[in-house]
């Protein structure tokens, strides 16, 4: 057990947090200890009864065992890379930035009252932000049968949807895909915007990140944090840890 424990610490935070809730919100469920609408997405149960924890919960839901490797093994490979590379640094901002496309998920679906489920479309913007941030030229694969290029990636993502569910499904996964492109556009590309995406300074202090680590253009559609700013943040941390390049997802 200790050593499971051990692994799982090795984990960076961010997705450490993620991946344990989306086990703690899905396993349940998959055992039937308790029902899927306990956890679900319902309006009604928010607005009225303030269980506002349910915008939490529903992003987190799998109800299939394979399916929830699938996803659990998706949201792994994608946040450790966002974490580790591209917010390398800053860490406020990238929750601050997650926190702000979930309330932008469940608005763009705040119509359609048969979403109960906002996992996929949590994960296709996840996924989204995660590709265009990709060096130009990355590849990745679909079960190891398909290579192409990863940052057409998202769109793979919600015609997988489609086939399984449907246009319901489809659809989802598309809102997650439309906000996924908002907070690439408006944290990394939108020079105006940016600095309203940025972390408050309260989350800063309570996360440790100190100074800007504002992205730099690298040219490519690439956008990174610099090396010196990675070091430097490393430094005043006294985190000697060597961040590695990352893995793509499907390979």
């Amino acid at each position: 057990m200790s050593g499971i424990v051990a692994e799982i610490n090795k984990i960076p935070p961010i997705t450490r947090t993620l991946c344990l809730s989306m086990a703690a919100v899905s396993l349940p469920v998959i055992m039937n200890l308790y029902g899927f609408y306990r956890v679900a997405w319902i309006w009604p149960s928010v607005r009225y009864q303030f269980e506002i924890w349910r915008a939490f919960t529903t992003m987190f839901i799998e109800v299939g065992g394979i399916n929830f490797i699938f996803m659990i093994a998706t949201l792994y490979r994608t946040s450790n890379e966002l974490e580790t590379v591209s917010y390398a640094g800053r860490p406020a901002d990238y929750v601050w930035q997650m926190f702000l496309s979930v309330i932008g998920i469940l608005l763009l679906n705040a119509k359609r009252t048969n979403v109960l489920i906002h996992t996929r479309a949590f994960l296709c913007a996840l996924s989204y932000i995660n590709s265009a941030l990709a060096p130009a030229g990355a590849m990745t694969s679909l079960f190891g049968l398909v290579t192409f290029p990863v940052i057409y990636w998202p769109y793979v993502f919600v015609a997988l949807d489609l086939l399984n569910g449907g246009p319901h499904a489809g659809a989802t996964a598309m809102s997650g895909a439309v906000i996924g492109h908002l907070w690439w556009w408006g944290a990394w590309e939108a020079r105006a915007v940016r600095p309203a995406l940025n972390a408050p300074n309260f989350l800063r202090r309570l996360m440790g990140q100190t100074g800007g680590g504002e992205p730099v253009r690298m040219g490519g559609g690439v956008s990174v944090v610099t090396p010196r700013q990675v070091r430097d943040a490393d430094a005043r941390a006294g985190d000697g840890h060597s961040w590695g390049s990352g893995r793509r997802l499907g390979r």
